[in-house]
């Protein structure tokens, strides 16, 4: 029987901006155990906070940022993600392999892009 590697991932995660704050906190004990529920172990969370979406999602203007960094096994994601279309707070996600684990995330200004 061969087991394949974990894969490291980050993803983004949009969740409802009009979640009390303790739904919010389960919204994201959620996201996290459907992670773990499929092989999955959690590396990191980082909170970016409410942000203006680019364009409305059904009437939201709105959203909460998570960048959830953990490892799975490749066959996972597809679960994972069928799992997530049914989170009536999760309004977009987007799920990357990735190289390393960020601990903060820090944005430049325009005025310091070169």
């Amino acid at each position: 029987m061969s087991t394949k590697a974990n894969n490291l991932y980050e993803g983004m995660h949009i969740i409802s901006a009009s979640l009390s704050e303790g739904a919010l906190e389960k919204a994201v004990a959620r996201l996290k155990s459907t992670i773990e529920e499929f092989g999955g172990e959690i590396k990191n969370v980082i909170s970016m906070g409410r942000k203006k979406l680019a364009y409305e999602i059904n009437n939201a203007r709105h959203g909460e940022y998570f960048l959830i960094y953990f490892s799975a096994p490749p066959s996972a994601i597809v679960e994972i993600k069928k799992e997530y279309k049914i989170n009536e707070d999760l309004m977009r996600v987007l799920i990357f392999k990735t190289e390393a684990v960020q601990e903060k995330i820090e944005f430049q200004t325009l005025g310091e892009v070169s």
